[in-house]
């Protein structure tokens, strides 16, 4: 199967199946959005963001398509976990020829800090229009951004004063 189809496979995956949202939410909507707060995060640092980079926050939780989108909590609560699911969806990706770009490990924070943000804003919008369900969500995606050394743009967006 081409890239192009195992990529918009990957962009259908449904997010947040374990909580009732208000409006749905897949792969695409977020990857997109991520890639967006990448640029923002760089520009806000006054860098550019590699081509590499950009193609990662596209494509980072494409591999979804042949586990589902496990929610980070269970990611969090065990190491072998996360690392079976991460060795797992590596060897779906290479067995469907699907190339996920290499970054540094400081355009993986990047990555990190746009990925979780989205999260934290997605759960605002939600809890904006009457979901309070996803108050506990919202919680544990900032508490997940402020443990790892959040940059000023992702501060000031969360209004984070030092």
């Amino acid at each position: 199967m081409s890239q192009a189809i195992q990529f918009r496979k990957g962009m259908a995956v449904k997010r947040y199946h374990t909580v009732n949202l208000v409006i749905d939410e897949t792969v695409g909507h977020h990857s997109c959005n991520v890639a967006h707060l990448v640029i923002l995060i760089c520009e806000s640092m006054r860098i550019e963001p590699s081509v590499n980079l950009l193609k990662t926050a596209l494509m980072h939780d494409v591999a979804e398509q042949w586990t589902g989108d496990i929610p980070a909590t269970a990611k969090w609560e065990s190491e072998e976990f996360a690392g079976a699911l991460e060795s797992m969806e590596n060897y779906m990706a290479l067995k469907n020829e699907l190339v996920i770009p290499t970054i540094t490990e400081y355009e993986y924070a990047i990555l990190k800090q746009a990925d979780m943000l989205d999260l934290v804003l997605k759960m605002q919008e939600e809890i904006g229009m009457g979901n309070f369900d996803c108050i506990g969500v919202m919680n544990r995606g900032f508490e997940a951004i402020m443990k790892n050394n959040p940059c000023s743009f992702v501060k000031e967006i969360l209004n984070v004063t030092e």
